[in-house]
């Protein structure tokens, strides 16, 4: 029952499966309670170091803490190696819980070397505690949880955020400040039993185990340089640190230019800092809740990461920029908006998008990456802005406004980082999905020659029939220059029993004379020239006529050989000879075999006259292949008669579905818009075709362009279909007999998301489609989450919008639901 009322709970603010709940709740408020504790601990450290050390020590401050923080990661890279990472994470929070209490009776004595070791605690205790929290969601999630959920636990972090402000900016009159650490103490208290309550190994699902299994006998080494390696392995990640790096340092060059401003205009007065940093920090998470709340998802859905990710460093731009008009009198309003700018905005859209840019780095890089960035890159940007500020403000005494300049440097460096930080984001998703099957079509299209295949068998088989039709087929055989060594010696075996008449036998049966050498037949390149010469010889055709007039014209089956061999060497004349107009007789027998030769030496005529006589043979599986063949030897002259008969209904419907294929092999951007101009016309009885035949010329000529225009209105048709799928689906199944429906509904949904793909593949490389596509239907939980993390990358907005919903793995009841808002949006 408690599981159901968090479900209930949480459904009204999250995407959350009923499974879910309890999981996702238990990391709300975990990170509420950590951010709660880190935003009373806030005030305190910026008060109590302005008031023993002042702002002009503030650079050291970030150096040393920087490089004592290295220290620190790498001490924390091996007690995490070493330890199982729920008991690290508890007895990390033991020690923050009895540290508080160490620096409650620490602050009586107001000692200067306590305010900057209280300093370097603070930075330690909001890096680590932040770091394991999300690498204990990286355990327990999958990407694609990860991605519906990140927001709402940044959410929680900032509820967190703006109850601990509000705390230390109220305390006065119920808790003295000091008393503040006491409160925090209860906090992670209350943290520390959410932590023992998870399962084991941070609670990971079955089928996403938290961390790679690791073989019996070996020991990984999750260290310090271990974590190093894992970053300068990956330009990914080295570019992923590089943004991060140069965010960092203009994070902390405003935060130097709002605490300087803070000193000036209190004159180092603790109490009036602590209370006006602890408002400001409520007024900064109230605004940042609001913006995560309202407004990041949104800005995610409408822009994509691709956009997203550099909206905070523009604004930050266009803030920096406007403070060197900012008059004396309203600097610290300045400051503070800078601050307010800066920090609302890492505490919302770019705390999603950097974890949202994990998610295609592998689960045992991530962890080892992850701990480096966030322990040590995060800091050693620290050190960097503060050698930077220790130069221009310290030693060059540069006003504090004219700090700008150096932000804007940075800001630059940050917009460049994230432009081809997100070129290298889907490339790192593609190698986490591998095509599961290659595309036949196109591996039988590249690799092998059918046309040449089907020849070699021919003449092999017209060797017992005909000699004649075994010697037009060896002519075409060494026109084609197919006759290997191998090939050769099996047509040359038992070539004393091979008797051919010469090409004057096919008009006179008695005329027959010994083939003398056939090795030196097979040898002559000319012959084949030669012979195709005499046959076109105006006398010749003369002499012939009657014979081939009189072949062409018998009954079924008085002369089956004789007219496969004319019919075969009618192909072998010019276009123009008399005798040709006789396949027009021949393309209507009966015989699959007289029609099989007349087909193909129609394809070598390419007269229009026979295409008519061609496109029936389609309908017949005898000749459906050599008359597709016959066909793609006209190229795409005819690919507008061939749509005319595509959208003609009173076709056959064999011959209908056989077009879309031939259009296809053309292989031209001419045959492609006769296929698409026949799809705009949603003709079912012929779309599921068409859309196969259009994927494969995609597949095979990516050149092969199609206007957005004319494929997104099929698109969303497909997900319309899919949709009323799904609907059906769930309509029908609980109903009385209603399996054989579901099933049904269920097979068309199938059929119609395959098609969709297919038409996505049009528009957008068809590999990364056909690897989203393959791992979403035949691969792992996790193969599925990247498939779809690729979807998001690739596809325009409302295309997204409309799909990704349909594909999200939910319950059928609820995929109904959000199956139904997607039609009333399309």
């Amino acid at each position: 029952m408690r599981e159901g009322r968090a479900y209930r709970l949480l459904r009204r603010f999250v995407d959350v499966r009923p499974e879910e709940a309890e999981a996702v709740l238990r990391f709300f408020l975990q990170f509420f309670l950590i951010m709660a504790a880190a935003y009373m601990i806030m005030p305190l450290k910026i008060s109590t170091f302005l008031k023993n050390l002042g702002s002009e020590k503030l650079p050291l401050a970030y150096l040393l803490t920087a490089i004592l923080m290295s220290f620190v990661a790498a001490f924390n890279s091996r007690l995490m190696q070493r330890m199982d990472r729920r008991r690290f994470a508890m007895g990390s929070q033991v020690f923050y819980i009895l540290s508080l209490l160490v620096f409650r009776l620490l602050f009586l004595n107001h000692q200067t070397w306590m305010s900057l070791a209280f300093w370097f605690w603070s930075d330690v205790f909001l890096a680590t505690s932040v770091s394991q929290f999300w690498i204990q969601a990286g355990d327990f999630f999958s990407p694609r949880q990860a991605r519906r959920f990140v927001g709402f636990f940044i959410g929680g972090g900032l509820l967190g955020g703006i109850t601990g402000s509000l705390a230390a900016s109220l305390h006065r009159g119920i808790l003295a400040a000091d008393d503040l650490l006491l409160l925090c103490a209860l906090f992670l208290l209350v943290g520390l039993g959410l932590v023992a309550r998870a399962p084991h190994a941070a609670g990971a699902p079955p089928d996403h185990p938290a961390a790679p299994e690791t073989p019996p006998g070996r020991k990984v080494r999750v260290g310090y340089l271990q974590s190093l390696k894992a970053l300068l392995g990956s330009r990914y990640l080295l570019l992923l640190s590089g943004m991060m790096l140069a965010a960092m340092i203009v994070s902390k060059i405003i935060d130097f230019q709002f605490n300087a401003v803070l000193s000036l205009r209190f004159k180092g007065d603790p109490a009036q800092i602590t209370v006006f940093v602890a408002t400001f920090n409520t007024a900064l998470l109230v605004l940042s809740y609001l913006l995560n709340a309202l407004s990041t998802n949104r800005i995610l859905r409408r822009f994509g990461l691709r956009n997203a990710i550099s909206i905070a460093p523009a604004v930050l731009a266009l803030g920096a920029g406007a403070g060197f008009f900012v008059p004396a009198g309203p600097l610290l309003a300045w400051a503070t908006l800078m601050r307010g700018a800066d920090k609302s905005l890492t505490h919302s859209l770019s705390q999603s998008t950097r974890e949202l840019l994990y998610i295609p780095v592998p689960p045992e890089t991530k962890y080892k990456a992850k701990i480096f960035i966030d322990l040590f890159v995060s800091k050693f940007g620290d050190a960097l802005a503060a050698l930077f500020l220790l130069v221009y403000a310290r030693l060059l005494h540069v006003p504090i406004r004219q700090l700008s300049w150096l932000s804007l440097a940075f800001i630059l460096a940050w917009l460049l980082f994230n432009r081809r930080l997100i070129r290298e984001y889907a490339g790192i998703v593609k190698k986490n999905l591998a095509l599961k099957w290659p595309d036949a079509d196109k591996f039988v299209f590249d690799q092998i020659d059918v046309d040449a295949t089907k020849l070699v068998f021919d003449t092999l088989e017209s060797r017992n029939r005909s000699s004649v039709l075994y010697a037009m087929n060896l002519l075409d055989l060494i026109k084609k220059e197919k006759l290997s060594p191998e090939l050769k010696k099996i047509i040359a075996l038992q070539s004393d029993a091979v008797w051919a008449g010469s090409f004057d036998g096919l008009l006179d049966a008695r005329a027959e004379t010994s083939a003398s050498d056939w090795d030196d037949a097979l040898e002559d390149a000319d012959l084949d020239s030669q012979v195709r010469e005499v046959l076109s010889l105006d006398v010749y055709q003369q002499v012939m006529r009657e014979r081939v007039e009189k072949i062409a014209e018998a009954r079924d089956g008085e002369d089956v050989t004789a007219q496969m061999e004319v019919a075969k060497a009618l192909g072998m004349m010019s276009a123009d000879a008399p005798l040709v107009r006789n396949l027009g007789r021949l393309l209507k027998h009966e015989s699959p075999e007289v029609v099989r030769y007349a087909l193909e030496s129609a394809g070598r005529q390419r007269k229009m006259d026979f295409v008519p006589l061609i496109v029936p043979h389609l309908g017949r599986a005898t000749t459906r292949e050599v008359a597709e063949q016959a066909l793609l030897a006209y190229g795409d002259r005819i690919a507008g008669t061939l749509k005319d008969y595509l959208a003609d209904a009173g076709e056959p419907a064999a011959v209908r579905s056989a077009l879309p294929e031939i259009l296809a092999r053309m292989g031209t951007q001419r045959a492609a818009d006769a296929l698409v101009r026949e799809l705009r016309k949603g003709d079912e009885s012929v779309r599921a075709a068409v859309i196969e035949a259009l994927g494969r010329v995609r597949s095979r000529l990516p050149v092969i362009a199609f206007r957005p225009a004319d494929i997104e209105p099929e698109i969303f048709a497909g997900i319309r279909r899919s949709c009323e799928a799904v609907i059906e689906m769930n309509r029908t199944r609980a109903r009385e007999g209603g399996a054989a429906a579901a099933a049904g509904a269920e097979t068309v949904l199938v059929r119609t998301l395959k098609l969709v793909f297919e038409l996505l593949g049009l528009l957008y490389p068809h590999d990364d489609i056909a690897r989203a596509y393959q791992n979403y239907t035949e691969g792992t939980k996790r193969s599925v989450d990247y498939s779809l993390e690729l979807l998001e990358h690739l596809l325009k907005k409302e295309i997204k919008d409309a799909l990704m919903p349909l594909l999200e793995e939910r319950p059928l009841d609820e995929k109904a639901a959000v199956c139904a808002r997607i039609l009333r949006t399309l």
